[in-house]
């Protein structure tokens, strides 16, 4: 049968965790944190939204799920699961009938890591929002030409190369691993490595289209694991220009209590750029020495000691950048003495939020692990973690590392979370930890990828979670 469950994060959640005071247009569609459960127990014919059942058909087969229930939870369940040990399979042939159930119309259903590919050919799509989760997958929802793997770059001719050390499947991609694709790129084929995306079973490598000198003899194979390219800087979404924002989309610019702010708080950049910028207010925190700061995205704010205001320049000052961390688009806020923060971010309707305390393990975030997050412009939103990018830093950068990790979540391909502006919201896991912070989506219309600054830069900086 079908049934209405909540997904609770198993965090523990504060007493006083509180709603918004106005919710965000996108997050108005659909139920946020909820899930849906689909079962072969019940059996009766599916039905169209206006249609009433006809008392001469007699229920059988098995039970189709109604569209708008579809389109009404973010998590979709089985009485089986599409994860072996911590990697996706094939569904059984009984296990293919009932996801064809599940989304009645579809053409054809298969497991392309890291997605449950659900395409619907030249058939009428399902009513969005869609599911971000599918039988423990993320869940991928296409029609007509478009595919997947299309947004995970092109391929090359047929050439394998070896590196040491090697990239080994299902395992973290080392720094050294990273560098020594580097100087190969560099020495054998004159082409730079800016970015690297690992998704644990296959490379897709970010190069400047200039800087390649022939596409078309770059290696298809690294040790055994496929290598994909695509061209960088990637086309992204990410901070809302004040006289971009779309009148017909609500964003929660709500001025809140100044003694109880929290993450998810609308900032604003004022005049201290050439147009107002509009992003999400992060963590509070503490330096070495015992400072206090909030964190916000750096691209998003004027220059250090540039006011920040909330929810924009017509509201009040609430503090002053007072840092901004190299390449890593983490900025440091003061907060103005009258401000208080909290870092228990605004809760779901259906679910209280976790009051975050300490940073994510990052050695135990696991493929497809549920991530969260809560922003003035879309709402919560649950995704998925699916792998790591690692951005080279220029050579002139005051950073001694190479490489800035960022992790790629996915927040599914059916619905309108990840808006202009959310960037700087915090990310955090099922346990409550902090895992990063929003920095971007790219603008893939097929499998939007969203990115995230890894929090672990802020820690090896001695840094520790504190409210203000």
């Amino acid at each position: 049968m079908i049934s209405h469950l909540k997904l609770s994060p198993r965090a523990t959640v504060g007493p006083a965790s509180p709603l918004r005071r106005k919710t965000p247009s996108p997050a108005k569609s659909a139920s946020g944190l909820s899930s849906i459960h689909f079962s072969p127990e019940k059996r009766q014919l599916s039905r169209s939204v206006d249609e009433e059942p006809s008392p001469s058909k007699k229920p059988q087969g098995i039970e189709r799920l109604h569209p708008v229930t579809l389109s009404s939870a973010s998590v979709l369940t089985f009485d089986f699961d599409l994860v072996k040990d911590g990697s996706p399979r094939n569904p059984s042939s009984e296990e293919i009938d009932l996801l064809f159930a599940a989304f009645p119309g579809s053409s054809s259903i298969g497991v392309g890591f890291p997605y449950l590919n659900v395409h619907y050919g030249d058939h009428e799509l399902p009513l969005k929002p869609w599911p971000v989760f599918a039988a423990g997958l993320p869940l991928c929802i296409t029609g007509g030409a478009d595919d997947p793997w299309d947004s995970l770059g092109f391929t090359t001719a047929n050439v394998w190369v070896e590196v040491s050390p090697p990239p080994i499947k299902w395992t973290a991609l080392s720094i050294d691993t990273i560098d020594a694709m580097y100087q190969m790129y560099l020495t054998r084929y004159q082409t730079k490595i800016t970015a690297v995306e690992w998704y644990e079973g296959f490379l897709v490598l970010g190069i400047e289209p200039e800087e390649a000198v022939e596409l078309s003899k770059l290696p298809t194979m690294i040790n055994k694991v496929m290598v994909r390219y695509h061209k960088e800087p990637l086309e992204r979404i990410e901070a809302a220009p004040r006289r971009k924002v779309s009148t017909n989309i609500d964003n929660d610019d709500t001025l809140y209590d100044l003694k109880d702010l929290r993450p998810g708080v609308m900032l604003s950049s004022g005049s201290s750029l050439p147009n107002e910028m509009l992003t999400t207010s992060g963590l509070a925190l503490a330096d070495r020495n015992g400072s206090k700061f909030i964190t916000g995205a750096s691209h998003g704010l004027g220059a250090v000691k540039s006011p920040v205001y909330h929810p924009n320049a017509q509201g009040m000052q609430i503090g002053t950048v007072a840092q901004k961390l190299g390449t890593t688009d983490i900025a440091l806020i003061s907060l103005e003495q009258s401000c208080s923060y909290s870092n228990e971010p605004f809760r779901d309707e259906q679910e209280a939020s976790p009051t975050i305390t300490q940073f994510a393990d990052p050695h135990a975030l696991k493929r497809y692990d549920f991530v969260y997050l809560n922003s003035p412009f879309g709402g919560v939103a649950i995704g998925a973690y699916i792998g790591t990018r690692f951005d080279k830093i220029p050579d002139d950068a005051p950073e001694k590392q190479h490489w800035i990790e960022s992790k790629i979540l996915y927040f599914g391909n059916g619905n309108d979370r990840m808006q202009p502006g959310s960037c700087g919201s915090v990310v955090w896991c099922d346990k409550g930890h902090l895992i990063g912070f929003y920095r971007f989506q790219n603008t893939d219309k097929v499998v939007p990828h969203s990115y995230i600054v890894a929090a672990k830069v802020l820690e090896q900086q001695g840094m520790t979670i504190q409210p203000i």
